[in-house]
């Protein structure tokens, strides 16, 4: 992974605990609704916001009741690794390599092979590599 300066470190930082959070509370929202879904949204279960629609993390006032836990447990563990799931890709997202196209285009490894580009694109691709010419003749001069 290249180095990324301040300003970009800064902004990865926002943009993974965005994702994360997003993936944290979307993972536990698809559990509570699946769980839901099974239980055929039983009027006994709480945190309903209207119809068959429930709060995000209305799993976790269904573990603190105790005997609504207790009738009900198998069916929570059953889903348990669907929050994973959207946990997983959460993190997945945030461990992609970042790469900066001009880094690459410096590189020479941008603009090799490009023929499969259409339109903004390859327009944008171009600009990129023009700039970069002459910095590639400088890194490969004997």
């Amino acid at each position: 992974m290249m180095e990324m300066d301040e300003k970009d470190r800064n902004k990865f930082i926002l943009i993974c605990v965005v994702v994360l959070a997003v993936a944290y509370v979307g993972g536990n929202w698809a559990t509570t609704q699946l769980i839901a879904d099974a239980l055929e949204y039983h009027e006994l279960l709480p945190g309903r916001l209207f119809g068959h629609v429930f709060q995000p993390f209305a799993i976790d006032l269904w573990r603190s009741d105790a005997a609504l836990y207790d009738a009900i447990q198998r069916t929570i563990r059953s889903y348990f690794y669907v929050a994973w799931i959207f946990y997983g890709i959460g993190i997945f997202i945030c461990c992609l390599p970042q790469h900066d196209p001009h880094e690459l285009a410096r590189n020479g490894r941008l603009c090799q092979g490009r023929g499969h580009q259409k339109g903004r694109a390859r327009r944008q691709g171009d600009r990129i590599c023009r700039r970069a010419e002459p910095l590639q003749r400088q890194n490969h001069a004997p």
